[in-house]
């Protein structure tokens, strides 16, 4: 299942993914993760955090602002998206504003 939260009231989305992070929390405390491509860095590590899930049946993430990702983060993301479409993962994406229109953006609004 995959989340695309955005939109004028940022309160709301935020409300919701942290909902989503208190039941991953609950349910798969290891086996989730958080990638905010604003942060410093997050490109970089994004594709060690794909890496280390590659084995698992299930994928549990939340992505903040994948609009803001590199080229080669948002090639890796549209993958995982396939993917994900197959099989019982959670992906949720949050933007603070509506999402820019590209590929990935597309595919996810599949």
């Amino acid at each position: 299942m995959i989340y695309l939260l955005y939109g004028e009231n940022v309160l709301a989305s935020l409300e919701k993914v942290k909902a989503f992070e208190r039941r991953f929390r609950r349910e798969v405390p290891h086996a989730w993760r958080l990638i905010n491509f604003e942060d410093e860095g997050a490109d970089e590590q994004f594709p060690a955090n794909i890496e280390a899930s590659l084995f698992a049946k299930k994928d549990y993430y939340i992505i903040k602002h994948a609009s803001v990702a590199g080229e080669e983060s948002g090639k890796q993301l549209a993958g995982l998206i396939k993917r994900w479409e197959g099989d019982d993962s959670v992906a949720v994406f949050f933007e603070r504003d509506a999402p820019v229109k590209n590929k990935l953006f597309d595919a996810i609004k599949k």
